[in-house]
């Protein structure tokens, strides 16, 4: 497998995009790691960091994903709200260029 990794956020030819080592979001304090549950489904992950572009900010939403299973539900904005909840402080959040969907749903979900 060839790992790849865009600057510009393009998909590759083969689909894969590089992977990074997950285990440090279980070590680091400046890292967190959640896994989304509905009932006892899984339903997504949640990956925090604290690599902030603007020092004032103190996390950066690293990783957001609901699967298509539970979206359009709510699930998303619940999930966002209950993890600002348990991490207070300021905040990052970045899209990928040209993901129309997740630049309306982190639009609507700051904006209350």
């Amino acid at each position: 497998m060839r790992a790849y990794l865009s600057s510009d956020w393009a998909l590759p030819e083969d689909g894969l995009y590089e992977c990074i080592n997950f285990k440090n979001y279980f070590e680091e304090p400046s890292r967190k790691a959640y896994l989304v549950k509905v009932y006892d489904q899984i339903a997504g992950f949640v990956l925090l960091n604290q690599a902030t572009e603007d020092p004032k900010n103190v996390w950066n939403m690293g990783d957001f994903f609901v699967i298509a299973k539970f979206q359009g539900q709510g699930v998303a904005t619940e999930v966002a709200y209950k993890v600002w909840e348990m991490t207070p402080g300021t905040w990052e959040v970045s899209v990928i260029p040209g993901n129309k969907r997740g630049i309306s749903f982190w639009e609507k979900t700051i904006g209350k």
